[in-house]
């Protein structure tokens, strides 16, 4: 009888696991319904540093395109990685919606972050991109094609891992 209970409860974990996962699963399928594919429209902007961003320098090799903003929680968890995963790779952000300039390099100095990023203060380069919700990476390839687009938390080995597979 006591075998048949913990049967029971156990079947009931794994139901409730499944929904869960499903659940997540419909989350990021809606989420990523806008984002590109193939061959992303034309980068220009401004970094925090004033510098403009120059297109040239981003050919040839695969790099990470992240959209993030200071306001999203989602985005907190991943800054380090993508601070990290800038030491080895291209990595251009672009904080959505998170203020000027000021605000945004005020964020990342007391965050210590060091990637190079762009202001876009009212959305209008992430909705050339799609981007709807925030964090979004794109991995272009050393071809300027979309490789790879995700919504969402995503590792830094995951983000490694295509960046890689994208070379």
């Amino acid at each position: 009888m006591l075998n048949k209970i913990r049967n029971i409860r156990g079947m009931k974990y794994v139901f409730e696991i499944l929904i869960f996962l499903l659940i997540i699963f419909a989350v990021k399928t809606y989420l990523q319904r806008n984002l590109l594919d193939g061959t992303p429209p034309a980068l220009a902007g401004t970094f925090i540093t004033g510098q403009k961003l120059d297109s040239q320098t981003l050919q040839g090799k695969p790099y990470l395109l992240h959209f993030w903003a200071s306001w999203c929680g989602v985005c907190s968890l991943e800054e380090r990685s993508i601070n990290a995963i800038s030491k080895d790779y291209k990595v251009v952000s672009v904080a959505m919606q998170s203020g000027d300039a000021e605000l945004v390099n005020e964020h990342m100095n007391e965050n210590d972050l060091h990637f190079p990023t762009i202001v876009d203060e009212d959305g209008e380069i992430a909705r050339s991109y799609g981007v709807f919700a925030v964090p979004v990476s794109y991995i272009i390839n050393s071809k300027g094609e979309i490789a790879f687009a995700e919504s969402g938390y995503t590792t830094e080995w995951g983000l490694r891992l295509r960046l890689w597979l994208a070379n």
